[in-house]
């Protein structure tokens, strides 16, 4: 697949009509036929077929649907041998089908980032210079005095917390045996008032000593503090890590699921009672293991207890497809705001992100962004909202309560670019505010570190496929605390695990088939772990949430 950014075709000219979308009149991307026989790019007519256009050809006037959309493989195959040159290093007459690999493995000069970069280190350069920086970079350097440092401030922290213990149980002491003396030896209250008095004049002078050890350690760990301030940014990021180890699951590299999933809720067919499910995307499992499910065509927001039940409790819409505030129109995805025990919304065919409480006699929610097309969502610690908004091919970060919001990622026209997104779907923040996010027609995963203007690959980018290195139309993420993503490959019926800098994936569970066994997906699009690494997955075509515990 071609990018504007970093190739060129060599004889634009030469390219025929018969390779050209009609509706970006450039070769064909990733072209699907219709159920009409037109083919197109498949970025180019999918959001058309979700915004509910008929067939764009002249000749045709067909309502279109996704679901009858045909790879053109004859046309790939042909599409794939233009010739075209790298923008980076000018190398000629390289295949289309094979220019990633050009750019990842051989060509010289695409630009690369230190990998002391976390830790404040500004370098870029050409990748034939990136090892011998990496060998001389003082930032990677400086990580053994910040662990040591760490491990300091810590066992401060638990000395403090020590003498604070002693000095509590002290006084209950002294309390309690002022209290005894005064009911049992009343009449010897005098006598013992002095021996009382000096006692108490001791448990004072240990108090004050105790204090002045206090403060001398809160000075030390200042002191440290202090230290540890002249490396830029590294006590707020070792803060922020603080907060996000409570809130994120770790799973060893090497764990394996039950590949037999159990049918947590629906898999009754498609249908709108509360056993059933249609269509579901989105889904969040709450600490509880409650399953929260944004029922697309259901125009609703359904969940799930752990108790086993057959039958759902539906928590948000459920009157309808409409526009009222008591309605959804095809929900996309939701989480849990666990601070206001709320809802968040993405009601994507309103335009509209919406929030409503989890209490008791809710009936209708409330508008927190509005003309968005919405598709995905994601809550950090610090309470930022992030949508993906496809329309746009960007996404943004909110304050909640905040209408416009910052780009944090894309923004820079539909494209494959590494500053650029198509149609991006699922999101995810790790505790660095870093963002993960499922590029839906580049069939790829970006991350996109704080504050950056550009992204990296993290899985996918070798256009579609079944392949370890390939995905196909990604869409439900999530990331643990070693960094290992997992993401479910729609097109492919399968979960995937990319490890930490891995180039190929491993399969989870799936894989066989599109099919309704316990053994098989169709389809899957949302994804999310309980507390006890189990795997939820979303399984869209078979209207269902299957769940896949560890082994």
């Amino acid at each position: 697949m071609a990018s504007n950014n970093s190739d060129e075709y060599t004889d634009r000219a030469s390219i025929g009509e018969s390779l050209l979308c009609e509706l970006c009149h450039n070769p064909f991307i990733g072209p699907v036929v219709t159920q009409c026989g037109y083919t197109y790019c498949g970025a180019c007519i999918e959001p058309k077929i979700r915004s509910g256009s008929h067939c764009p050809s002249r000749s045709c006037n067909q309502l279109l649907t996704t679901a009858h959309l045909i790879i053109n493989h004859p046309t790939i195959s042909i599409t794939d041998n233009l010739k075209i040159r790298c923008r980076f290093c000018g190398e000629p007459n390289l295949n289309r089908r094979t220019f990633y690999k050009h750019v990842k493995e051989s060509c010289p000069e695409r630009r690369m980032d230190c990998l002391g970069k976390d830790v404040g280190c500004p370098w870029s350069g050409p990748k034939n210079e990136h090892s011998e920086y990496i060998q001389m970079c003082l930032f990677e350097k400086l990580r053994p005095m910040v662990d040591g440092l760490y491990k300091v401030i810590k066992k401060q922290t638990l000395d403090i917390e020590d003498l604070q213990n002693q000095i509590v149980q002290q006084k209950v002491q002294v309390q309690e045996q002022i209290a005894q003396l005064e009911q049992t030896m009343k009449p010897e209250k005098v006598q013992l008032e002095h021996a009382l008095k000096q006692q108490k004049i001791q448990f004072e002078e240990t108090i004050k000593l105790q204090k002045i050890q206090l403060e001398n350690a809160q000075s030390e760990i200042q002191n440290q503090k202090n230290e540890i301030a002249s490396i830029p940014m590294l006590e707020e990021d070792i803060n922020k890590l603080r907060r996000a180890i409570h809130g994120f699951i770790n799973i060893s590299v090497n764990a394996t699921w039950v590949q037999k999933g159990v049918t947590v809720a629906g898999g009754k067919g498609q249908g709108n009672t509360t056993n059933k499910l249609y269509s579901p995307r989105g889904l969040f499992v709450d600490d509880d293991q409650t399953v929260v499910i944004a029922d697309m065509w259901n125009h609703r927001i359904i969940q799930w207890k752990k108790d086993g039940t057959t039958n759902g409790q539906i928590v948000a819409g459920g009157k309808g497809q409409g526009n009222g505030l008591n309605q959804l129109n095809s929900p996309t995805d939701v989480l849990i705001d666990k601070e206001t025990d709320s809802l968040i919304i993405c009601d994507s065919e309103n335009r509209r992100v919406v929030r409503w409480s989890r209490r008791n006699g809710t009936t209708q929610g409330e508008i927190l962004i509005d003309n968005i097309a919405c598709w995905g969502l994601a809550l950090d610690d610090q309470k930022y909202l992030y949508v993906s908004e496809t329309g746009k091919h960007e996404v943004r970060r909110y304050q909640l309560g905040e209408k416009n919001g910052t780009l944090v990622a894309g923004g820079n026209g539909q494209g494959n670019g590494t500053n650029q997104l198509s149609s991006p779907s699922h999101l995810f923040v790790d505790g660095q505010q870093n963002i993960y996010v499922s590029d839906w027609n580049n069939h790829r995963v970006m991350k996109w570190t704080k504050d950056t203007k550009e992204g990296i690959v993290i899985a996918g980018g070798q256009g579609n496929g079944d392949a370890p290195t390939q995905l196909w139309y990604p869409n439900g993420l999530f990331v643990d605390t070693l960094g290992t993503l997992y993401v479910a490959d729609t097109w492919n019926n399968r979960v995937m695990r990319w490890t930490q800098g891995a180039k190929l994936g491993t399969l989870i569970v799936g894989g066989n088939r599109q099919g309704a066994g316990a053994n098989q997906l169709n389809y899957p699009i949302g994804l999310s772990f309980d507390r006890h690494g189990s795997l939820y997955v979303g399984d869209y075509n078979n209207h269902r949430v299957q769940r896949f515990s560890l082994e």
